[in-house]
């Protein structure tokens, strides 16, 4: 694939996760509104961390799908296809419960600090002592502004993620196409190798443009902004969302 293939997928796969990611958060606006309106705090629950968990684990399976680059799959897999099917599944399921876990945290926070502003614009207002129902109301759009302005970041970097890790356990697999062929003698085994693409534009973040073009073995680590990752939307060496949130780069295949 090229890599404006690679991100026209994307971007169709982002495009069919905001309107979900969209829709769980006006359920859990709903429910932490009516809790804020009963007990004046709010509350992340077991079953708002179980539907996240629920929503990223499908997304998850839908980019892998989109990348998985078997034309045709059957019940009698190869040991390399089995090993690399089950390394994904075991990848989404964990995936899916950590970043449940964060978004749900995150989302706990960004409904305490509505709820402190609110406090703050009413007390402004001469209502120093508000009301349940007064807190409730305010905090509300405040928290909506707050989930509305997540959405994007978490359709691009739950996308990303899964999709260039999908591509990186496929590569140099019987079943992969490299993106960029070598021609070169037969070697037994075939070395995988991997070059870091941006999309080369004004948005490319500067410590991602010098990483433009940087190869490395399938097997190695790309040295970006001093942090470690096998792939864009990497985090399994400790990348932090710095070099992660908003990043549309890709990792090319040859050998």
């Amino acid at each position: 694939m090229t890599y404006s293939q690679i991100l026209n997928i994307k971007l169709k796969l982002e495009k069919t996760f905001k309107p979900e990611i969209k829709k769980q958060f006006s359920k859990t606006l709903a429910a932490m509104t009516e809790f804020v309106l009963l007990h004046g705090v709010p509350s992340a629950t077991r079953k708002q961390l179980a539907e996240w968990e629920s929503i990223l684990e499908n997304h998850y399976i839908r980019c892998q799908k989109m990348f998985d680059p078997r034309r045709k799959k059957s019940e009698d897999m190869t040991e390399e296809e089995r090993a690399i099917v089950l390394a994904l599944l075991l990848w989404r399921e964990q995936q899916a419960r950590n970043k449940a876990f964060k978004i749900t945290e995150t989302t706990r926070k960004n409904a305490y600090q509505s709820i402190q502003q609110a406090r703050e614009i009413l007390a402004e207002q001469g209502i120093a002592s508000p009301s349940n129902a007064e807190i409730s109301r305010t905090a509300k759009e405040l928290m909506r502004k707050r989930f509305n302005g997540r959405v994007d970041v978490i359709a691009m970097v739950e996308t990303q993620a899964a999709s260039e890790t999908t591509r990186f356990e496929w590569a140099g697999s019987e079943f992969a196409e490299p993106d960029e062929p070598i021609d070169r003698p037969s070697v037994v085994p075939v070395p995988v190798y991997k070059v870091w693409r941006t999309r080369m534009d004004k948005l490319v973040r500067a410590g991602h443009k010098v990483v433009e073009g940087q190869r490395r073995l399938k097997s190695e680590s790309f040295n970006v902004m001093g942090e470690s990752l096998m792939y864009p939307g990497d985090t399994s060496l400790g990348a932090t969302m710095r070099n992660v949130a908003g990043c549309r780069c890709a990792s090319l295949f040859s050998w």
